[in-house]
Parts: structure tokens; C-alpha cells; sequence
């Protein structure tokens, strides 16, 4: 009975719609969004840089975040 309860608890828990929703929350608080859709990169360090350079800049910069924002279980912080 318990094992049929946790079963379903976690198949709630684990729907497309449930994952999505945990994935933005997860990106929010690693990269707030200023609402106005832009890529978290400032003027200055776009100045002179195409479409394209922007958008590596600011996926460099997620990656970096993202990589900060959890823990190593080597106990560096992902820069090796």
C-alpha cells in the first residue's frame, strides 16, 4: 500500500508540467530575469560583439552560473 503511494506521489511529482516548473525555478534563481527577455548580458560587454558572440557570451555565463550555484562532491567548484 505504502509503495503504491509513494509510486504515485513521485509520478505526480515527476509529470512534464511539474519538471518544466522546477527547471524554471532552478534557472530563476541561478539567473534572474529582468523581464525584458534579454540574455543577462550588459551593453558594455556587448558593445561591438554580433548576435551570435552575445548569445555564446551569455550561454558562457550560464554555464558558469550554473556550475557555481551547485556544490562538487570533489570539493572544487567545476573551474578544473
Amino acid at each position: 500500500m505504502a509503495a503504491r503511494w509513494i509510486q504515485a506521489e513521485v509520478s505526480l511529482l515527476t509529470t512534464r508540467s511539474r519538471c518544466a516548473y522546477y527547471i524554471s525555478v532552478l534557472r530563476r534563481a541561478i539567473w534572474p530575469d529582468d523581464g525584458d527577455g534579454s540574455t543577462g548580458v550588459s551593453e558594455a560587454e556587448c558593445h561591438g560583439l554580433s548576435a551570435k558572440e552575445r548569445l555564446s557570451v551569455a550561454r558562457n555565463r550560464a554555464r558558469s552560473a550554473f556550475i557555481q550555484f551547485f556544490p562538487s562532491k570533489h570539493g572544487n567548484n567545476g573551474d578544473d
